[in-house]
């Protein structure tokens, strides 16, 4: 009795986690009051990440367009255009910045992790964008790993261990894990050839760190599927393929609600995956709990983006033109959904750029 009632209680209580996540799940609108202005020249934008250490909480905002002389924006929560830099320490060849992905890592002061597919490598930086260090070799392209060479690098997530996607089209098709700490290569899974192994991939866009398991998200674009793997070896878990038609663009987890965020260019929403079965050995079911639509005439061809924890906020970089823009997206409160979320009370207009 005592065994049937501990089982019976464990079931009870993932029911009730996984109704919880689902509730946290949406709905998602478009807040149009943000950003409140975009600097003239400012465009393709690639990525975004969110500092969530400090009060002030800084959006930053990744853009490839040299009309603009600063490839890294920073706005604050209200929208408002705070201050640039990159200029000197990110590539640029002819009319593009080299900026591709972007990841906040809270450790100490927080830091910016940024991929320059012009100079191949992966960059540190300060919040005021300060060059700590590069992972890579600077101008070369390649498949080493001592000394550490990086393909056309897509993006980079994670805390102690920094995942780098290696991929995204050049020679590389594979994921590279980091020590953070001293830029140690730990393992890679994948390498020079495309593929659709457990093992292997085909253009792996980008990827997300999932704390609460250990876990590892690759956005297997080339594939059509979002693969797992152990986040301490590198060993394969499982792959969902419940997107298609769509396609894996960019990922991002909202940890403690348990959700992975999925950016899809090529059908312009974004869909949100329900994690509450994942274990750190066992994927479990493919199930999107929401699909938010972002409208191409006003964000062309979602490419990152970034979350808001506390707030349960959505950001989205549109690389596409034209309409290249970036946006936020909030839940509306109701009777189901109470927490992390606000009314909407401003009515839709589209911000002017400065």
């Amino acid at each position: 009795r005592r065994r049937s009632f501990s089982f019976l209680s464990m079931f009870l209580a993932a029911c009730v986690l996984a109704l919880a996540a689902v509730a946290l799940a949406g709905p998602y609108t478009p807040d149009t009051t943000w950003p409140t202005s975009i600097p003239k020249g400012a465009s393709q934008f690639t990525a975004m990440a969110l500092d969530t250490t400090s009060e002030e909480g800084l959006v930053y905002v990744a853009q490839r367009s040299t009309a603009y002389p600063q490839p890294i924006l920073a706005f604050s929560k209200e929208g408002n255009f705070k201050f640039a830099w990159g200029n000197t320490t990110i590539s640029r060849a002819g009319t593009s910045w080299g900026v591709h992905g972007m990841t906040f890592q809270a450790v100490g002061d927080g830091s910016l992790w940024i991929t320059d597919v012009g100079d191949y490598t992966v960059k540190q930086f300060t919040l005021s964008g300060k060059l700590l260090r590069t992972f890579g070799t600077s101008g070369r392209p390649g498949s080493g790993l001592a000394p550490l060479q990086f393909g056309s690098v897509a993006d980079a997530d994670g805390v102690d261990t920094m995942f780098v996607s290696d991929g995204d089209g050049g020679v590389n098709n594979r994921i590279v894990a980091l020590d953070s700490a001293t830029g140690r290569v730990v393992f890679h899974v994948g390498g020079s050839n495309p593929g659709n192994t457990t093992q292997s991939f085909r253009s792996p866009h980008s990827i997300a760190y999932f704390p609460s398991t250990g876990l590892v998200f690759v956005a297997d674009r080339g594939n059509n599927r979002t693969v797992a793997f152990a986040g301490d070896s590198g060993a394969y878990v499982g792959e969902w393929t419940c997107m298609r038609p769509g396609t894996p663009w960019g990922l991002r987890v909202m940890d403690d609600v348990t959700l992975l965020f999925q950016a899809d260019g090529g059908s312009q929403s974004i869909s949100i995956f329900n994690l509450i079965d994942v274990t750190n050995t066992t994927l479990g079911d493919c199930s999107i709990v929401e699909v938010v639509k972002v409208d191409r005439a006003v964000c062309n061809t979602p490419h990152e983006l970034t979350l808001d924890p506390e707030r349960g906020e959505l950001y989205v970089a549109c690389v596409g033109t034209p309409n290249s823009n970036i946006m936020r997206f909030v839940r509306e409160c109701d009777e189901t959904h109470t927490t992390r979320c606000r009314p909407r009370t401003v009515a839709p207009r589209r911000h002017p750029r400065a």
